[in-house]
């Protein structure tokens, strides 16, 4: 089992050329997880359906993960715990070790340990990189269990909803070309939240294209049926906000979602409440009425509108009101600040 932990400085090696003939052996999957003993199996078997050029980088588990990863023939790339865990090492270590064990690679495949990989994906990735300057590719997803919790099913909205084409984003399951990865510095440990948002914006910064495609790339299983849990993860959504901007202020990243988040998940509710005795309560309305906006907006949105009617309002619905726990996230993030205290990830999935 390789123990290697690298250093951010350890990623400045001279970046790998581009091709137009790539091969299976260009790509390599990375798989990162912690304590996913009861995904992890058919995560990594969808991975070897299509490839046997895998690592599975383990961030700390407690369970059995990484005996699940050895038994199936996959090298397990363990972090040490001198550092606290983050998906930002993970995809740091992955990137060190796959080009220390694989001559030809081009590109890495990221997935998630509670994710399964979709039959032909890897095709698409490769021929996207055919194309000049791309530097990243990805594509849409689903839930496994949609129908399991409403909170499933705005999960399996959000893996769908969104631009196809150059877009300036990316999520954690992404196609990411080595020589980009290299040339934006990898990702920064530091940030617990927002790794990927920020490792987007360095990308297309240096000139790098990000493709997202029209094809299914991954099943997902986010077992959230709780109302705590969609609250947890939609604070960690406003806690990466703060962190991302606060390690980047010269650049103000993200920016505008900090301070939509700022103003409509606290400075009106506030505002609201105070303005009520003066107002007779008429102040009140006002929150209410700005959600009722954002519901409309979102369901008449381009990509939004080619969902279900019971889509659209789901969907509208949970812009609306997860503001209010992105505001919370902020909060968090400058309250620790403050206090100089270490940040802490925020955990919204449930054990199973």
């Amino acid at each position: 089992m390789a123990q290697i932990d690298p250093q951010p400085a350890t990623l400045g090696g001279a970046a790998l050329q581009p091709t137009r003939e790539l091969g299976p052996e260009h790509t390599v999957v990375v798989v990162i997880g912690r304590n996913e003993e009861q995904r992890l199996g058919r995560c990594l078997e969808s991975v070897l359906r299509q490839t046997s050029q895998v690592l599975y980088v383990d961030s700390g588990s407690t369970d059995h993960s990484r005996e699940i990863a050895a038994g199936l023939g996959v090298e397990v790339v363990a972090l040490d715990d001198s550092r606290p865990h983050s998906v930002a090492r993970g995809r740091n270590a992955g990137v060190e070790r796959a080009m220390a064990r694989f001559e030809s690679v081009h590109h890495v495949q990221f997935l998630d340990g509670d994710c399964l990989l979709v039959d032909g994906w890897l095709e698409e990735v490769r021929d996207r990189f055919r194309q000049p300057q791309v530097a990243a590719v990805w594509g849409t997803g689903r839930e496994e269990r949609r129908e399991a919790s409403l909170f499933n099913r705005v999960c399996d909205i959000e893996w769908r909803v969104g631009p196809r084409g150059e877009i300036d984003w990316f999520i954690g399951i992404t196609a990411i070309s080595v020589e980009a990865y290299l040339a934006a510095g990898g990702c920064t440990e530091g940030l617990l939240a927002g790794e990927d948002t920020e490792l987007a914006i360095k990308i297309r910064a240096a000139g790098g294209l990000i493709l997202r495609s029209s094809k299914e790339s991954f099943v997902h299983d986010v077992n959230m049926v709780s109302v705590r849990q969609w609250w947890k993860r939609c604070e960690r959504t406003g806690y990466s906000y703060a962190m991302v901007n606060a390690a980047n202020k010269d650049h103000d990243l993200l920016g505008r979602e900090l301070r939509r988040s700022e103003i409509v998940g606290l400075a009106i509710p506030l505002a609201s409440l105070v303005a009520a005795p003066p107002t007779r309560g008429l102040s009140l309305g006002l929150a209410p009425a700005i959600a009722a906006r954002t519901i409309y907006k979102v369901s008449r949105q381009p990509d939004v509108v080619a969902l279900t009617p019971g889509d659209r309002l789901v969907w509208g619905v949970h812009c609306a009101l997860s503001q209010y726990p992105q505001a919370a996230g902020v909060l968090r993030h400058k309250w620790r600040s403050l206090r100089a205290k270490q940040h802490t990830a925020i955990e919204y999935r449930r054990p199973t």
